[in-house]
Order: structure tokens, then sequence, then C-alpha cells
């Protein structure tokens, strides 16, 4: 349960402070272990993706923060991006939309980006109203493959089904070697003690 300390606590993203007046004052809050760390900005990603890095940062400073903080927590915005490789330039104040409805009714496709070619399609497909959305490229580590053998699944704990002859399904879990709980059940069984196996069954 999280307590009060210095008269603020931390609500999500949100740091409430009482003030002396009996009302509350409200920041961007931030866990101690944070180090700032987003998207760089010379990383192989389409430019939307990166423009929304500053955007979501900015307006979660501009929704959460109050009069008070806001131009600190624009301030602490700018040295975090900076420090991913942004530039001043690339923070803008957010401003409402008004095109929701005409994106709702526009068509989307998601693509994986490639570069320029990635620029060229979607210059192709906005002349057929086609909105193009962006997916992160491949990573790394999907690709490398580990020298460790891959447990059995008899050996980890888990959810496991066990049909009876009466036609009904018995339902269990543990958090053990599976191998050594369905040993047990059959000891159980075997000796006529199934009250010791809490059960579930299911016609």
């Amino acid at each position: 349960m999280e307590e009060e300390h210095n008269r603020s606590l931390p609500f999500l993203d949100v740091l409430v402070t009482r003030q002396d007046a009996e009302t509350l004052s409200h920041a961007v809050y931030c866990k101690p272990t944070h180090t700032d760390r987003y998207l760089n900005k010379c990383s192989f990603h389409h430019p939307s993706t990166k423009k929304g890095v500053c955007n979501t940062l900015i307006r979660r400073a501009h929704c959460i923060s109050d009069h008070n903080s806001i131009r600190k927590e624009v301030q602490h915005v700018k040295a975090a991006l900076k420090l991913n490789g942004y530039h001043t330039r690339d923070i803008a104040t957010p401003r409402p939309s008004n095109r929701l409805d005409n994106a709702e009714s526009r068509k989307s496709v998601c693509l994986p980006y490639l570069g320029q070619l990635s620029h060229r399609i979607q210059c192709i497909l906005s002349q057929a109203d086609v909105k193009v959305f962006h997916s992160a490229p491949n990573k790394l580590s999907p690709t490398l493959q580990t020298h460790k053998n891959k447990p059995p699944a008899q050996s980890q704990p888990g959810v496991y089904r066990i049909p009876c002859e009466c036609g009904k399904v018995y339902i269990g879990e543990t958090g053990r070697d599976l191998r050594t709980r369905l040993k047990e059940h059959q000891g159980h069984a075997r000796r006529g003690e199934q009250e010791k196996s809490s059960s579930h069954a299911f016609p």
C-alpha cells in the first residue's frame, strides 16, 4: 500500500500533493529508478514514430501538470529528449485535432518500416486515401537462438487436465514439477485417498 511522503502521494504517473490551503496540486511522477531513456533519434524507425515520442511526453506534461508545475515538467522533457538525440525544434505544443471523424472513415494499413522505400509506398497509398502506419523493424533477439535446451512441458509448472473414464475431467494447477504432481495423483488414487487431491471436476 502506497503511503504519503512529504505531503505527496504518487498514483500511476501522477504525483498528488496536499497544499496548505487544503487544495491538491498535481504533477508528472517518475519513479526514482527512471533513467529518461527513450527511443533514440538515430534509431532506424519511421520519423512519425520518433515524433510520437516527443508528442507523447509533451502531451502528458500538459495533461497532468498544473499551472505551477507545467514549466518545470516541460524543461525536464526537453532535457530528456536532448539526452536521446532530439532537438528543441522537435518539440511542439500539442493542439487538439479536428480530423478525428475523417481519420476514422479512412482506410488504413500497417507496414514494416523499410527506409526510403516505405516513404515512396506511403505517398502512393496516400493518393488512394489510405492511411499508412509503420511497425518497428525486426529486432535481433527473435533471430538469435539460445544454446540452452528447452525443458519438456512435463517438467514445468502450470495448469493440467486429466480425463476420466466416467466422462468427467480433472483440472488442476501446480507450481512444482508436473510429473511429480501427476505421480502424487496416481498414488492417491491407488491408495483410495482421493480427498487428498483437491479437485475441480467438469462434465
